[in-house]
């Protein structure tokens, strides 16, 4: 197996860093995009996103000991830079397969928030409904990048988002050629979209909602909080509290579910 090839999501695994350890890309060592990201491993598993548990869990599912990383959970901006100056020299870096890891889980995770964001019903109401099952997968993975970069905003989907409806390779490639649209976007990601989405075909995979997670049906235990279900599923805290909202209890400062209540887990 290519560890440098991933299932789904080339275009972006390739953009967010290279495997030459004099570069300053290099992605298998820790580092801080810059902006409001928190301490990165591999191509954009960022540390300082999610709860400590769901964290904790990811590195867990890809074999790295979580040990070394725990004073960087939930750290942003400056606070991950100046956590990260002072403890690189004793961190490890990770291996291909586990960089590979994260990155399925972290392209996974970002995927099934385009579709949950596209089937939100302002979208719908605005856009009408993407058919994913069908959507040419060059569309789905250009789109899955601008959320990765977080360039898939209100204000981008008025252009994007009518593409995805019609299934329009070639409206999404106008947009993504836009310069000026996309003036914010560094010119090597820029490149790379435009070069992608002119491309004449893209690697065949499963529909959609069929490689993403499905919904799952389950039956919360004694003592299992948001934080739990989250890491137990590998699911963010916010998609099981949005899937669930009917069912969401409030104990003055702390939120979950009732023992024995059944919910969706997305």
């Amino acid at each position: 197996m290519n560890e440098l090839q991933v299932p789904e999501g080339q275009l972006t695994f390739d953009a967010e860093g290279n495997d030459d350890p004099n570069s300053p890309w290099y992605s298998r060592r820790a580092h801080v995009p810059g902006g409001v990201s928190g301490v990165t491993l591999g191509r954009g598993y960022d540390l300082g996103n999610f709860s400590q548990k769901f964290v904790e869990a990811g590195l867990e599912k890809a074999g790295i000991d979580p040990g070394p990383w725990r004073g960087a959970f939930g750290l942003k901006g400056q606070e991950a830079a100046n956590w990260l100056k002072v403890n690189k020299p004793g961190l490890p870096e990770i291996t291909r397969a586990q960089q590979r890891e994260l990155f399925i889980m972290t392209y996974a995770g970002l995927k099934a928030d385009v579709v949950r964001i596209s089937n939100k019903a302002d979208v719908l109401q605005v856009y009408g409904a993407t058919n994913f099952d069908t959507l040419d997968r060059r569309i789905l993975d250009i789109v899955v990048d601008l959320r990765y970069r977080g360039d898939y905003s209100g204000a981008t989907r008025k252009r994007v988002q009518p593409c995805m409806v019609r299934n329009d390779v070639a409206g999404m490639a106008e947009v993504i050629r836009d310069r000026e649209f996309w003036r914010n976007v560094p010119e090597d990601r820029f490149r790379r979209r435009v070069d992608f989405i002119e491309s004449g075909s893209a690697p065949q995979a499963m529909p959609v909602q069929a490689a993403a997670r499905q919904p799952r049906k389950h039956v919360v235990e004694p003592g299992e909080s948001l934080d739990k279900l989250s890491a137990r599923f590998q699911v963010s805290i916010d998609a099981i509290v949005n899937a669930n909202r009917d069912k969401l209890k409030t104990w003055g400062s702390v939120q979950g579910f009732n023992a024995g209540e059944e919910i969706q887990i997305p």
